[in-house]
């Protein structure tokens, strides 16, 4: 699903873009992979990823991102910790 966050709140910048991708749906996992290389190679800042899920999750998508060869130092990443233990983020002193 791709969203302008002026849709949300009509104050903000409109070049800024909220997508929500579904790593796990299959169908879509190659097509959000590519878009996502292709905004990397056209933004000059980094592009900001969420990943809901613990630490299973947090490893899958970091393993895809590198298997689809996507350049992880034009990425910012943050954690929704949702899984069961979340040591990952235990570990780094996230509250969780």
């Amino acid at each position: 699903m791709d969203l302008s966050l002026l849709d949300l709140h009509p104050h903000l910048d409109p070049h800024i873009r909220l997508r929500f991708v579904d790593l796990f749906d299959s169908n879509s996992r190659d097509t959000s992979v590519d878009d996502l290389k292709s905004v990397l190679s056209d933004e000059l800042s980094p592009v900001r990823i969420i990943i809901c899920g613990g630490d299973g999750t947090i490893n899958w998508v970091i393993n895809e991102l590198i298997k689809h060869e996507v350049n992880l130092g034009k990425c910012l990443f943050g954690v929704i910790p949702i899984g069961t233990g979340n040591d990952f983020c235990r570990s780094i002193g996230w509250p969780v």
